[in-house]
């Protein structure tokens, strides 16, 4: 069945007549704005044009709703189920909800579906104890509200105390089995805790419960992606954009496991999408210029990752990224991309130790012998001394080779400790060392760390003989501009990678 979107306009245009003039023209569009509804789920007028003909559908009230389009006083929107477009005069921003209906809670107090409507305004602005608050009330007035548990849970969760939010997730369940809503938010607090066979299981039960729902799919997926099992990750993002076909993150997540599975040019294609349906997300212009520089296209990763800082100036990640990009095509200005990288988040980033160990040794890929020295003494007392930082340690010379490799404990430390362990030696000029070292990450190493696409770039030039000193290239060549910046944001729900992922 194929929906026809631009057809609504048209086919609405006798109920458009009685729309108030302010929701048709004078105010700035809602186009990826967040929204919440302002009268109960069951009375918001959705419908859409399938097949040449007007359909309505029930509104399932699922929240976060963003908005897809903004048109002649119609929004367009997606509950969870299906798009649709429903009347602009019915919901407000969601930064604008608490505000909106604190006053319905003035003018009636008892009135706990107000109540619940403003603590989940609270709660999209993260303001989570005021949230918190509000659901207690609801509760407090009806203890059989399944909805007020629910959503206090995923307050919680917000607030990173998992077992609180598992605890409410159990009430809501028990009062109410045939709800997928709490098994789902359940499952994301197991997987917070890690607890993954929990989380999936949880999932299961929601998507049992609620066939046509393409979240709790999307969420297995990611419970199935951090287990580390792509191939069942990738059948749930299928199915939850099969459901869903403009779901950006579906999209995002696809492309991280398409990464991991060494498919670079599917990974590029999905987040060519992901970008066309949310173009302020940083994560999949960042995501894009991994998969770029895994294909050796150093001048598109440097383009994705300047559109990464614009969005978002004060992550340190598409600094560390367009160094790397510029680190293999041997521009000096590199080392200073690393130290920006640790400047723009400080030295307790989870991205500062590998600059510092890349600074390093692109500076001395440079030439630049001082430099290089400076990122192993201005880093002194200031990192965390957890992996990688026994790395470091080799550099200053207080471990040796064995010893840096004993710590390495798994194959994405291993990963990283032979890429540098390989650079290292090829800056000394010690190439069956080197080879050795980044053909153990080629083989074993983890696609998902960009040590993994540093290692196998430099093992090409060493095996054709190409560069194999790792001398900085000709000062005369101009340096890239630097990017502007912008206060525009990513998406909130995008996580930052917690290590090295595309």
């Amino acid at each position: 069945m194929r929906t026809h979107q631009l057809a609504v306009p048209v086919v609405l245009a006798a109920l458009l007549a009685a729309t108030p003039y302010w929701t048709v023209a004078g105010e700035k569009s809602w186009v990826s704005e967040s929204v919440v509804y302002t009268k109960p789920a069951k009375d918001i007028k959705f419908g859409d044009v399938v097949d040449g003909k007007q359909m309505y559908f029930r509104f399932s009230g699922r929240m976060p709703i963003k908005v897809r389009d903004d048109r002649d006083g119609w929004l367009r929107v997606h509950d969870g189920y299906r798009e649709g477009w429903v009347d602009k005069a019915d919901f407000v921003l969601a930064r604008d909800a608490p505000a909106y209906f604190h006053r319905r809670v003035q003018a009636n107090p008892k009135d706990t579906w107000a109540l619940f409507m403003r603590g989940s305004g609270w709660r999209q602005k993260g303001e989570l104890d005021n949230a918190i608050k509000d659901f207690d009330e609801c509760i407090r007035l009806d203890a059989t509200d399944s909805g007020a548990f629910t959503s206090r849970g995923l307050a919680w969760s917000a607030k990173k105390e998992y077992d609180r939010a598992i605890k409410d997730y159990d009430e809501a369940i028990r009062l109410d089995p045939k709800e997928s809503a709490p098994f789902n938010g359940r499952g994301l607090a197991w997987s917070a805790k890690k607890d993954y066979d929990r989380a999936i299981r949880d999932y299961n039960e929601a998507i049992r419960l609620d066939p046509e729902l393409a979240w709790p799919l999307y969420n297995r997926g990611n419970a199935w992606r951090d287990k580390e099992d792509y191939e069942s990750a990738i059948r749930d993002y299928n199915e939850a954009i099969r459901l869903s076909p403009n779901y950006a993150d579906a999209f995002r997540s696809r492309a991280y496991a398409w990464h991991a599975t060494k498919q670079f040019d599917e990974a590029i294609k999905d987040c060519d999408k992901a970008i066309h349906l949310d173009p302020k997300s940083a994560l999949a212009f960042l995501y894009r210029a991994f998969g770029w520089l895994a294909k050796k296209e150093y001048e598109q990763a440097i383009n994705d990752c300047d559109a990464a800082m614009r969005l978002d100036p004060k992550w340190a990640w598409p600094h560390y990224g367009r160094s790397v990009a510029q680190m293999l095509m041997r521009r000096p200005e590199s080392a200073g991309g690393f130290q920006r990288a640790i400047d723009v988040q400080g030295w307790k980033s989870d991205r500062a130790p590998c600059a510092v160990i890349l600074g390093h040794l692109a500076a001395r890929q440079a030439g630049d012998e001082t430099g290089a020295k400076r990122f192993l003494t201005d880093s002194v007392g200031k990192l965390d001394e957890t992996w990688p930082y026994p790395a470091i340690q080799f550099l200053r010379g207080a471990i040796d080779e064995a010893a840096l490799l004993k710590l390495a404990t798994d194959d994405g430390k291993r990963t990283e400790a032979r890429c540098f362990l390989g650079l290292d030696h090829a800056l000394k000029g010690r190439k069956d060392e080197a080879l050795a070292h980044f053909r153990w990450v080629k083989q074993h190493g983890s696609a998902l760390y960009v040590e993994y696409t540093i290692a196998v770039a430099e093992l090409e030039r060493l095996e054709k003989g190409v560069d194999n000193s790792l001398q900085a290239p000709d000062a005369r060549r101009p340096a890239l501009a630097e990017p502007r910046r912008s206060t525009d944001r990513p998406d909130p729900r995008d996580r930052p990678p917690a290590r090295p992922r595309p």
